[in-house]
């Protein structure tokens, strides 16, 4: 923490202190960790923190410390990552995340919708099943770049018609709506057809998404 960041919290110092000392402990629970964890964990069981203490003190620091939405969100999730029953030993989960982060330049809270869409397709081809309302927002998703000032490349976008356009036609069941279905076709088919700027800036994709749509349905 630097001077000002220090300096900043000099008004609160006390009752924090006052606070963290009267907690009452959790249940305690050792496994293996990083020598830095095992510090922040010693540190924990001495003070006898409760589980509101993290929520507060990072409240506490926010009133005088404002944290852009992405930094923060990023931190969160990585903070979920690490706090799963499941998980590979801390050094494994640190080198992954540091990877994570500098791949993607702390941009990990604005995923695409191919990431949505992706999950999606997925969890339908395990389960089998899918309902009106998840091709609702499928569908969404593959136009949620309107008016394709686009952010991703074109290449992206015909992989992600195909996609969808093989699952719509591939997985029926009860839960299908079929006038949904059909009326998902008919929008992709007539939205492609239409589409002048596809058309004329990505020529190519959009022959590509023309033609496997005009196959399938």
């Amino acid at each position: 923490m630097s001077d000002t960041e220090t300096e900043s919290l000099n008004p609160y110092y006390k009752e924090i202190v006052a606070y963290l000392h009267t907690q009452q402990i959790l249940i305690f629970q050792p496994y293996d960790m990083l020598d830095e964890f095992k510090i922040l964990s010693q540190f924990q069981f001495r003070l006898k923190l409760k589980i509101s203490t993290l929520y507060l003190a990072k409240s506490i620091y926010l009133r005088t410390n404002i944290l852009t939405q992405d930094y923060l969100l990023t931190s969160l999730w990585i903070a979920t990552k690490f706090d799963q029953q499941d998980r590979c030993k801390w050094q494994m989960s640190t080198e992954i995340e540091t990877h994570i982060l500098q791949k993607l330049n702390f941009e990990i809270t604005k995923p695409t919708a191919m990431d949505f869409i992706e999950q999606l397709i997925y969890y339908i081809k395990k389960t089998k099943r899918i309902s009106a309302e998840q091709v609702r927002l499928i569908y969404a998703l593959s136009l949620m770049s309107l008016p394709w000032k686009l952010n991703y490349e074109p290449s992206q976008i015909a992989f992600a018609i195909i996609i969808i356009s093989f699952t719509l036609k591939n997985i029926k069941n009860h839960d299908f709506q079929s006038d949904c279905y059909t009326d998902v076709c008919q929008q992709l088919l007539n939205k492609y057809d239409s589409n002048i700027i596809i058309s004329q800036k990505y020529p190519a994709s959009y022959l590509l998404i023309k033609k496997n749509l005009h196959r399938l349905y």
